[in-house]
């Protein structure tokens, strides 16, 4: 999310002053909603987007049904930690593998992760071009293109590989620690959005 300087983090009532004072919502830039009830979870969002309707807000959820309420109010991503676990135990059962693999990816703690890259050094380049200008020194692996569609993004999960890159995009890769130091050697780029 950022360095140590950059983070706040605190717990307690959600209300819009607390959260002016205690977080300056009014200037953050993002903000993570993880309380451990769903009403709570809504009360801080509504609260947040009041505050600063540009705030780039992530919020857990318990009911995964409440998704695309939250999505609707503006919110950039709303986490079920219950689906996700779920997918994952379905996929254990029938695919023990892919299950390793996403736990691996899934953290950033050791081994592989998923992160996310300006694609600005690759404007006007194709996807395939990318590929093989990442793969050339041993790089990440690009398996996905956030693009931007006005105020969002939309995922394009291994993209084909005409699909020419725009500046405004981000490159979705699986890196480890080596590979992404490599990347930003070549490409100074800021992981995240």
């Amino acid at each position: 999310l950022g360095d140590d300087d950059e983070l706040f983090v605190t717990s307690g009532n959600a209300t819009q002053e607390v959260l002016d004072e205690r977080l300056n919502a009014r200037h953050a830039l993002s903000a993570v909603v993880a309380f451990g009830d769903d009403t709570s979870n809504i009360v801080a969002t509504l609260n947040l987007r009041a505050i600063n309707p540009d705030l780039r807000v992530v919020v857990a959820v318990h009911a995964p049904e409440l998704r695309k309420t939250l999505i609707s109010s503006g919110v950039t991503y709303v986490a079920s930690p219950s689906e996700f676990s779920g997918r994952l135990v379905a996929s254990a059962a029938f695919e023990p593998e892919v299950a390793r693999m996403l736990e691996d990816v899934s953290t950033g703690a050791d081994g592989f992760d998923l992160r996310q890259y300006s694609a600005a050094p690759f404007a006007g380049r194709t996807v395939t071009d990318a590929r093989a200008a990442l793969l050339d020194f041993d790089g990440p692996l690009l398996v996905g293109l956030a693009r931007a569609t006005g105020t969002t993004f939309e995922v394009l999960s291994h993209p084909k590989g005409d699909t020419l890159i725009a500046a405004a995009d981000h490159l979705l890769v699986l890196t480890d620690g080596a590979q992404a130091k490599r990347m930003a050697d070549r490409w100074p780029s800021r992981q995240g959005r």
